[in-house]
């Protein structure tokens, strides 16, 4: 074997000498645009007739289920809904409503953005830097079979009071309207009433911050609870937010509370049970059926202070009290 020495390395050198100057040629910024717009356009021609055709098939239905009557029992599924294949959005954002919705949820969680999609088949060279994705997302736009619309009817935002020591939490009760997406017919539908869990975390020092997270938590909770409420749905399940059910918890939550914080001011009345209504107006309706009620009210039949007290530490506001004997409605 021949050693190896430097004379080695002259046809190397020489080589690189004679090419002075030459660099790699990279695309120009326009270049680059032009390559994208093609690539992109050649997938939108691909899937602009099925994408197109999903699209329209979603804003009929989303205004068809705007006019719709408010659903006032649950409609059980009327054969199979796959979740992964349904759209579940607001239905004025689908159907293009002039007017805001009240709370404008559910929030395109799941990546897939009708709109984007609408304005990429519609806008000729489109070449948007979101598109990498383009094709996936047109593919599962077409790969939908039901739509989930709903319509929020009724919302009462938290509200801050007491200067951020305390909170009054929202309230949203609307329906779920469900869609088959091929015949366009309804094959379910059920109604909802969220209320806002009674402890919340916040971080915020002001007024205006805190009620800023509570709006935060509470859109973050209907949120939640929808999805959940309409998995129960396929499930053939009455959701747990249905109206009644939800206010029936809200109430329970409530009425354990003020039993107990009765119990712990020391007065020997035997209380059996409460009932609160927390939605009844501005001061909430108690009922106190105890044994001994005239332990616990003056003798005008009024509550004792005592008790008075304990009710508005739990339930942050002034009550009406009624204290009964057992039994009594």
């Amino acid at each position: 074997m021949r050693p190896l020495s430097s004379f080695s390395l002259i046809p190397v050198v020489v080589a690189l000498t004679v090419l002075p100057g030459c660099k790699p040629k990279y695309p120009t910024v326009e270049e680059m645009a032009e390559q994208r717009r093609q690539k992109f356009a050649a997938i939108l021609d691909a899937h602009r007739a099925a994408s197109t055709a999903q699209l329209k098939a979603l804003h009929a239905i989303a205004r068809e289920a705007l006019a719709a009557p408010p659903v006032t029992a649950f409609e059980p599924p009327s054969g199979p809904v796959d979740e992964a294949l349904t759209l579940l959005r607001n239905v004025e954002v689908l159907a293009g409503a002039d007017h805001s919705a009240k709370l404008e949820l559910p929030r395109e969680t799941d990546g897939l953005n009708c709109a984007v999609l609408e304005q990429a088949l519609n806008t000729p060279g489109y070449n948007d830097d979101i598109s990498f994705s383009l094709e996936n997302h047109l593919k599962r736009l077409e790969a939908l079979r039901f739509v989930a619309l709903v319509r929020v009817r009724d919302y009462t935002p938290p509200k801050v009071v007491m200067a951020g020591q305390r909170f009054e939490g929202g309230r949203a009760s609307g329906d779920v309207l469900v869609y088959a997406l091929d015949s366009r017919q309804r094959v379910g539908a059920f109604p909802f009433e969220i209320f806002q869990n009674d402890h919340v975390s916040v971080r915020g020092k002001t007024e205006v911050d805190i009620q800023r997270e509570l709006d935060s938590n509470f859109a973050s909770d209907v949120q939640i609870k929808v999805k959940r409420a309409f998995g129960d749905f396929i499930d053939h399940k009455v959701p747990s937010t249905a109206p009644g059910v939800a206010q029936a918890q809200e109430s329970a939550r409530w009425e354990n509370k003020v039993e107990l914080a009765i119990l712990e001011t020391g007065l020997l009345g035997g209380v059996e049970k409460v009932e609160v209504d927390p939605a009844a107006g501005e001061r909430p309706a108690v009922i106190v059926h105890a044994k001994y009620p005239d332990a616990l009210r003056m003798k005008d039949g009024s509550a004792r202070s005592e008790v008075t007290e304990a009710v508005k530490k739990v339930l942050g506001r002034e009550a009406v009290i009624r204290i009964v004997p057992v039994d009594t409605k």
